[in-house]
């Protein structure tokens, strides 16, 4: 994250807290505005915030990695691009069916069907009313 998006982060909460109906662009102008209008040391205390943020990260990374083995980092955004233009999918991966679940969790197709059968029922107990 960069000294800007932190800005911009604490900057929306609060313009947006004070004109909870005006638009996305018209938020984020301001947020422009405010972001130019900023001194050299007032833009030293966010890189400061953020520093600290970083080394905050950097230790809690280093503590997860040594009760737990190292973090194995994704490709990035741009490089997995490439492969996702050439294989026609997002990230080269494909997309699970409209209700599947990636873990195989939920209904299994027998639940499903018991479910659907138990509504067939029942709409055709209340037709015969």
């Amino acid at each position: 994250m960069c000294i800007r998006d932190r800005f911009r982060t604490h900057a929306f909460a609060e313009i947006k807290s004070k004109n909870e109906k005006m638009d996305m662009k018209e938020v984020m102008k301001m947020i422009a505005e405010q972001w130019k209008g900023l001194k050299e040391p007032e833009k030293e205390k966010w890189n400061a915030d953020l520093k600290k943020a970083k080394e905050k990260y950097d230790a809690e990374l280093k503590d997860y990695e040594a009760r737990f083995g190292p973090v194995v980092k994704r490709k990035s955004r741009d490089s997995s691009n490439k492969s996702s233009e050439e294989e026609g999918s997002a990230g080269g991966r494909k997309r699970p069916k409209k209700g599947a679940s990636d873990k195989g969790e939920g209904k299994s197709h027998s639940a499903e069907a018991e479910g659907k059968q138990a509504r067939s029922a029942t709409t055709e107990g209340k037709r015969g009313k």
